[in-house]
């Protein structure tokens, strides 16, 4: 019999896989977005989220416990029925878009100077993209089995920690030495990058605040470990009310480490590269040509290719289902083919005529953010009290909360419980003559005891409570949840018409 994993060892694994949630693409984004706001608002974005994320996530994590569900949409569906499920979907499906855009242009822009620098070729950067997209993300997504790319992509992520220890040291040596990064010569003469942070932006104190709340939901996005959630409270090892408390442990450890490393490279990229910073971090990196950072932009582009088919699988498989397949069969996977394609030729679109990934995860984080980070993890808030009070049986230890953890039936128990066959065959068997009367009852006898046993292992699992919580739920948490609601919309609306102006302006300038 297989040991059970320690409880420290789960930890760790959890943690690992919550933060190569957190750390991506967003995190080459993020030290344009603290110089931009100043160090005064950054601090203040960043204790938002911090705080936030720890209040939303712990309600959040509370609902999909209490309720067994097994999919963010699934929550969706419980709580706030079929129609809030499918927006849920379709919140997913634009939050993953903005993402899937940016591993585009992310890659295009790491392979491209990669050769610009050591094989002294500019390749167009059109061409690049569609190579990289058609030629190696899409056939990457046809794959029916994921199991080898997501071994190479844990991997592969011990880039992005790599990346983070990158800034620290080039920060450190730099500040240890000067005040300059680096110095260059182009075709407009002899420019040096030097450190430099301000505290505010440049404009007024009512257009700085404007700026701090656009960013607030991108931000807030950083963080975003919501889908794995059910997930791991059903796949960890141990008794319900132990893989919450993993859950929660395992997100206090990886929200810790978050916020240290989008600090370091956000705080430590806007100070190094002061007014030169880029969109992203890697592009900025460019005119100094160090070797080291040309090989991380290098492997961060393969990290990207390998977590594009990664990410669009699960979003893919839930698409299928929607319309009443599954991904397994023929009929889903020829539909899985197409929304590849579809999803390929809209991302490769986007990236072609954009390269502002911070307005891309702005736009697309406010739109879907409302939804996806925000109203549903309220509303979690809202009626927890009463979700947990319809389900406290649940937080027994040795309580049954999914059938998959019941005792598996071995190949001898399961061959003796078939060995008669269905009731209905026992049934037609008792019309022959051949059969006596005593062999008759004892074969009844058996299958009364099987189908006794059956109703007692659907009776061991802990029954699904579907009555409505909201309308239980006490006055006060409803007023305090629609009210912060409010306050989410109304930010997330500024969210989106800010972004939407800097995506306008970056198809002026491309």
């Amino acid at each position: 019999m297989q040991k059970a994993p320690s409880n420290a060892k789960q930890i760790s694994q959890t943690t690992f896989n919550m933060l190569a949630q957190m750390f991506g693409s967003c995190l080459l984004a993020y030290p344009f977005v603290c110089y931009k706001v100043g160090w005064v608002l950054s601090i203040l974005l960043f204790i938002h989220s911090f705080v936030s994320i720890l209040i939303l996530m712990h309600y959040y994590i509370e609902a999909c416990y209490y309720t067994r569900a097994m999919s963010y949409k699934d929550l969706g569906v419980i709580l706030l029925g079929k129609k809030f499920g499918i927006l849920i979907d379709v919140a997913l499906v634009v939050s993953y878009y903005g993402f899937m855009t940016a591993y585009v242009i992310i890659s295009a822009t790491g392979i491209n100077n990669f050769a610009k620098n050591y094989f002294h070729q500019i390749w167009n950067p059109y061409i690049t993209k569609s190579v990289i997209a058609f030629g190696i993300m899409f056939p990457l997504t046809l794959l029916k089995s994921l199991k080898q790319i997501s071994k190479i992509s844990t991997i592969a992520g011990l880039i992005i920690f790599v990346f983070i220890f990158t800034v620290i040291a080039y920060f450190f040596i730099q500040v240890s030495q000067s005040s300059v990064l680096c110095s260059y010569t182009d075709s407009t003469g002899s420019h040096s990058i030097k450190f430099g942070y301000p505290a505010f932006p440049d404009q007024s104190a009512g257009m700085s605040f404007i700026w701090l709340i656009m960013y607030i939901p991108s931000t807030h996005s950083n963080f975003q470990v919501h889908p794995i959630i059910p997930r791991l409270l059903k796949e960890l090892v141990g008794s319900y009310p132990l893989r919450k408390r993993l859950v929660n442990k395992s997100l206090y450890i990886s929200v810790f480490i978050g916020v240290v490393g989008f600090g370091c490279v956000g705080f430590m990229g806007a100070v190094m590269f002061g007014s030169q910073i880029k969109q992203s971090v890697l592009k900025a990196f460019e005119p100094c040509k160090f070797v080291w950072i040309d090989i991380i932009s290098l492997c961060y582009a393969f990290v990207v290719i390998i977590n594009f088919p990664l990410v669009l699988y699960p979003l893919k498989t839930s698409l299928v289902q929607t319309f009443g397949q599954q991904i397994e069969t023929k009929r889903g996977y020829g539909m899985g083919i197409i929304i590849n394609l579809v999803f390929t030729v809209l991302c490769l679109l986007l990236a072609l005529f954009l390269e502002t990934i911070v307005s891309i995860f702005g736009l697309f984080g406010s739109i879907a953010g409302f939804f996806y980070y925000f109203l549903m993890p309220i509303y979690c808030y809202i009626v927890a009290k009463k979700l947990k009070e319809q389900n406290i049986g649940l937080d027994a230890e040795n309580v049954v909360a999914f059938e998959e953890d019941l005792p598996v039936i071995t190949q001898e128990q399961n061959n003796a419980s078939k060995a008669f066959g269905p009731k209905e065959q026992i049934e037609v068997a008792i019309v022959s003559s051949d059969l006596n009367t005593d062999l008759t009852t004892e074969r009844d006898d058996i299958v009364c005891k099987n189908e006794e046993a059956e109703t007692s292992k659907q009776n061991s699992v802990y029954p699904k409570v579907l009555d409505n919580p909201y309308n239980s739920t006490a006055k006060q948490p409803k007023v305090i949840g629609i009210t912060i609601i409010c306050i989410y919309a109304v930010i997330c609306i500024i969210g989106v018409v800010m972004n939407f102006q800097d995506v306008i302006e970056g198809f002026k300038t491309k």
